[in-house]
């Protein structure tokens, strides 16, 4: 039986009647996967955008203000980025560090510099078998930017 199962395998490979067809399947499916991994891509590096643009925001309110508060980082932040299923939030997305000419009160002297970091976790849902909890992709999307205080606290 396993001599006659491996004559039907070979004798496949061989036969070369309807070679097209099969050409055209594996072409076919090929280009499928290449303009689905396109499209991960491309969403990917728009959610990125959006992080890096949202951190620049955040940013540069501290900058104008001269002073931060952590709570209402990390609200604007998820304010900012909406409600995208496909975005994770860790316990603090935004973390204020490296903070220069730091004063009392969550103050930045003028001329202070810090930074400000953005994490978020990109999922990717690969197999979800009616509605079940299946197998995710997380990709980690971080943006870092620098400030400076334009403010003089006396």
């Amino acid at each position: 039986m396993l001599k006659k199962l491996k004559d039907r395998i070979s004798s496949f490979w061989k036969d070369e009647s309807g070679s097209e067809t099969i050409e055209f399947l594996f072409s076919s499916a090929s280009l499928f996967g290449m303009i689905v991994v396109a499209f991960v891509i491309f969403s990917y590096a728009v959610e990125l955008n959006l992080v890096n643009t949202t951190v620049k925001s955040i940013t540069r309110n501290v900058e104008v203000t001269g002073r931060y508060n952590p709570t209402t980082m990390n609200t604007n932040f998820k304010t900012y980025l909406g409600t995208n299923s496909s975005l994770v939030y860790g316990t603090e997305p935004i973390q204020i560090y490296d903070i220069s000419n730091q004063l009392p009160g969550n103050k930045i002297q003028l001329k202070g510099t810090f930074k400000v970091t953005g994490k978020v976790t990109y999922r990717i849902p690969l197999v979800h078998p009616f509605g079940y909890n299946g197998f995710n992709v997380d990709l980690p999307i971080q943006a870092t930017v620098t400030g400076m205080s334009e403010v003089y606290w006396r």
